[in-house]
């Protein structure tokens, strides 16, 4: 950055040395002048540049000091997520911290302490004034100065609360093949059971018609029973709509009565 002055003289003569260094002084001057001017503007136009994009996000933008007791900066969707005013969070850094779901606090609690080399990339719900649990997504990035040394953190705290849903959502529906599949596996093994049973009581009934009669009745009904449960088993597995039916207790009671008998 370069600064340049115009002398004229009434008179036509030679600047002396003195003349000349004065002006090179004042060129000088002029020259810092211009380029603090432009620095400051460059700066001033930086920032806005930075709130406009910390401000239009929905992420969390926020910086700390090494030490994490002075909240240097909070974007203002921090009181979207955490239902909090970053007023609080200016007055008391630890605000966000106490709003963390009591099964998730201490791992946080932990996790943020750690050296300022380091970083951290957490995930934990937070408890909103009015009730609601919305999952975050926290990691936090050392800064430094123009001498390498850490002086500040900064970070990025972002809601996945949907697509944590969506994985639940997911893992459940595994859950429910997997148990499709089990429940198909299982009935059908009820049913290779069952067949040969059935055959027999079949054939005791021809060999002891009076005798064991009552009784091969009431293991045929146990069948039947069994083989109704294979069908809802086998429902269930293949997705289909059930059956609904009338349940009649006191038969049930009848027989087990006989039983007992």
């Amino acid at each position: 950055m370069l600064g340049t002055f115009a002398t004229y003289w009434r008179e036509p003569r030679a600047p002396t040395a003195r003349d000349l260094a004065v002006h090179e002084r004042s060129a000088s001057l002029a020259s810092v002048a211009i380029l603090r001017h432009r620095t400051v503007e460059a700066l001033r136009a930086g920032e806005e540049r930075f709130r406009e994009l910390a401000e239009n996000i929905d992420e969390i933008f926020w910086m700390t000091d090494q030490a994490k007791t002075q909240m240097i900066y909070v974007s203002p969707a921090y009181e979207k997520i955490w239902g909090r005013t970053c007023a609080s969070l200016y007055a008391s850094p630890s605000d966000w911290l106490d709003a963390i779901h009591p099964e998730d606090r201490e791992r946080i609690s932990r996790a943020v302490v750690h050296p300022p080399d380091d970083s951290y990339d957490e995930e934990f719900r937070v408890v909103r004034p009015d009730g609601s649990i919305r999952w975050i997504h926290d990691r936090d990035f050392p800064v430094r100065n123009a001498a390498g040394e850490v002086y500040r953190l900064a970070g990025v705290a972002q809601d996945i609360t949907e697509r944590r849903q969506v994985e639940e959502q997911m893992l459940r529906a595994q859950r429910l093949e997997t148990i499709d599949n089990l429940a198909g596996g299982v009935a059908h093994d009820l049913n290779n059971a069952l067949a040969p049973i059935l055959m027999t009581t079949e054939l005791l009934r021809r060999e002891f018609p009076d005798t064991a009669g009552k009784y091969l009745d009431l293991v045929e009904s146990g069948i039947k029973r069994g083989a109704d449960m294979v069908r809802q088993l086998l429902t269930f597995a293949r997705g289909a709509e059930g059956e609904r039916l009338v349940i009649q207790p006191g038969r049930l009671l009848e027989e087990m009565t006989t039983l007992i008998e």
